[in-house]
């Protein structure tokens, strides 16, 4: 997910943010980081979601020599990491926010922070948390290198982290709850199920329905990510989403 919609997304803007960057425009280079950020927040903290309540059945379809503990263990690793999910989205914007006004100083820094925090905190927690210990650490450290990125950021543009993203987080949330809400209920519902098959077909029923719902949600709340994200996807790399 985060290589789906951090990467590709970051990669879709890049050029943009060059392109406007070099020309002075401030303005629009800001308008255009919030609209990258609203429509990377909108992806990845549903995604981040179901890589949580959907990782254990979709885990257990490799089979093999992944009995029921190592499943445990790889989804016990699986729901850090999605927390990291979001911030290591977020990260491929604010370096490339840098990256565009020809500047590599800040984000090196920032990754020499981000990763300095990492390993102090994996030999802290490595002992008592074991594996968990290591996944905690990157997931922090990956958070801080993007909170610097960003932070410094609007110290430059001002005007980013504006209302308009804050209110796409919002939606995002309570989206994000129903959909929750709505996985775990048919998860529930479906017959419990035994052998492969049954398992993917009732995570990929409960993923659908949970897709179906968050969408339904930012329709109802009007979310202009909705129309934003498919003219994305259809424009050049070299062209800029809608605002």
């Amino acid at each position: 997910p985060e290589t789906l919609f951090g990467t590709a997304i970051a990669q879709v803007f890049f050029p943009t943010f060059a392109e406007l960057a070099n020309a002075g425009d401030r303005d629009g280079l800001r308008r255009r980081v919030n609209a990258s950020l609203r429509i990377i927040l909108t992806l990845t903290i549903p995604s981040a979601a179901g890589l949580i309540l959907l990782g254990e059945p979709l885990i257990s379809l490799i089979g093999g020599a992944f009995d029921a503990r190592a499943v445990d263990l790889v989804q016990a690793a699986l729901a850090i990491f999605a927390f990291r999910l979001v911030g290591e989205a977020l990260l491929e914007i604010g370096a490339r926010v840098f990256y565009a006004q020809q500047n590599t100083v800040i984000p090196m820094l920032a990754a020499a922070a981000g990763q300095s925090v990492s390993i102090g905190l994996a030999y802290a927690l490595i002992d008592s948390h074991g594996y968990r210990g290591l996944a905690i650490a990157t997931t922090i450290g990956f958070w801080i290198e993007s909170v610097l990125l960003l932070g410094l950021a609007r110290r430059g543009l001002r005007g980013i982290l504006d209302r308009a993203l804050w209110q796409s987080v919002g939606r995002a949330l309570l989206g994000t709850a129903l959909m929750s809400l709505t996985i775990s209920a048919v998860m529930q519902a479906l017959p419990a199920a035994d052998g492969r098959f049954q398992v993917g077909l009732a995570a990929g029923v409960a993923g659908a329905a949970g897709v179906a719902v968050y969408l339904l949600i930012l329709l109802i709340l009007r979310s202009p990510e909705l129309a934003t994200i498919p003219d994305m996807i259809r424009t050049r790399p070299a062209s800029s989403a809608e605002d």
